[in-house]
């Protein structure tokens, strides 16, 4: 049996774990060895070396737009189709709750660009 704990395993009292200066020493190593995975602080970590996200993907315009349309043309569809019915109220809700999203990313991306000092922090925009 060797005498490195395994995960799971309970320290004992006279065991290696029982000085926490060592057992900190022995967890820091661990994490070393395996590549820390912990919140981003600084320094070699995952996060530091995952690449950023296109553009493209972190612009929420497109799919509030697309969402907005998909939920129109089907609203459409069932009015021409059957009338006035409870999916098309599904489907107004869907139209009401995409232009309520858009208005609120408008509102923060004004804040942003114009500089608030309210306004959300971290938002990269490229203020065109």
């Amino acid at each position: 049996m060797s005498s490195t704990p395994r995960f799971g395993d309970t320290p004992r009292a006279d065991g290696p774990a029982a000085d926490p200066a060592a057992a900190a020493g022995e967890a820091a190593g661990a994490a070393d060895a395996l590549g820390s995975v912990s919140a981003p602080t600084g320094g070699s970590n995952l996060y530091d070396r995952l690449p950023p996200l296109p553009a493209a993907v972190l612009d929420p315009r497109p799919a509030l737009a697309l969402g907005t349309a998909i939920w129109l043309v089907i609203a459409i569809v069932l009015l021409v189709l059957g009338g006035w019915s409870r999916t098309v109220a599904l489907c107004l809700a869907g139209i009401a709750v995409g232009v309520l999203g858009t208005a609120v990313y408008a509102l923060q991306r004004r804040a942003v660009v114009r500089g608030a000092r309210g306004s959300q922090q971290g938002l990269d925009f490229d203020q065109s």
